[in-house]
């Protein structure tokens, strides 16, 4: 398997073991699929509060291409203020760590703001 391949499937993992709840009915499923010989797309998807954070990209011989964004499953925008992330394909990882960050505790706030609000009832 591609190393990009390994480390979008490893950060996603890692992500959404970060994200803790004590909300019995909130489930998380995570995963990513691969299309074409360059292009992948990894999610973390919040049940039933049905917010999703995307990780999408693709790359060459020498550079990854990442956009990051948080969204509803039918495609309304949260989130992208963290989009179009280009690294050196030996460095995404240290690369796009600070911008993981961010997001991942912009997913956390988004979803706990969701989960309050009066229509999560």
């Amino acid at each position: 398997m591609d190393i990009i391949k390994e480390q979008m499937l490893g950060i996603t993992a890692e992500i959404a073991g970060s994200v803790e709840f004590s909300f019995s009915e909130v489930h998380i499923n995570h995963g990513a699929y691969f299309w074409g010989k360059n292009n992948f797309t990894a999610y973390i998807s919040v049940l039933p509060l049905e917010i999703e954070l995307l990780i999408e990209g693709g790359f060459d011989e020498r550079t990854v291409t990442i956009a990051l964004e948080i969204c509803t499953p039918d495609g309304e925008i949260i989130a992208d203020d963290f989009s179009a992330i280009q690294s050196p394909k030996e460095n995404v990882r240290k690369t796009i760590t600070p911008y993981l960050d961010a997001i991942s505790s912009r997913f956390i706030t988004e979803i706990k703001n969701k989960k309050q609000s009066p229509s999560a009832e």
